[in-house]
């Protein structure tokens, strides 16, 4: 899951299975916001099943499915969100998301100053 998240690459295999530990579990709604446009940015979050439609300034402009990621930039700033993150209006069921806070990254590497550096200064 992690191969293709350049963020979390760097990651061994231990830190890997403890970023999946660690990880939160959430279900939304379809047509219900996981976040907007200038929320502050805590989780990036992967689709474990569902789809979501993300928007910029009000125009759709992107359907991610299940195995996509997305609000990875909260894990390395505080920088508001830049786009609408919406569960999909057109399913019939609840969106589940993984996500992962920069708390419990920063936490689970925080004996490593190496990968720190290397995470957080991309």
């Amino acid at each position: 899951m992690f191969d293709s998240v350049s963020i979390l690459d760097k990651l061994d295999t231990e830190k890997r299975l403890m970023v999946l530990d660690a990880m939160l579990v959430s279900y939304h709604c379809p047509g219900e916001y996981i976040f907007r446009a200038g929320d502050v940015g805590q989780a990036m979050f992967f689709i474990a099943k569902g789809k979501v439609d993300v928007f910029l300034h009000g125009k759709q402009v992107a359907t991610l499915d299940k195995g996509a990621y997305f609000g990875e930039i909260a894990l390395l700033t505080s920088c508001p969100r830049n786009a609408d993150v919406m569960a999909h209006s057109g399913c019939t069921e609840a969106v589940e998301l993984l996500s992962l806070t920069r708390s419990t990254l920063s936490e689970l590497i925080s004996g490593d100053k190496k990968l720190q550096q290397d995470l957080f200064s991309m």
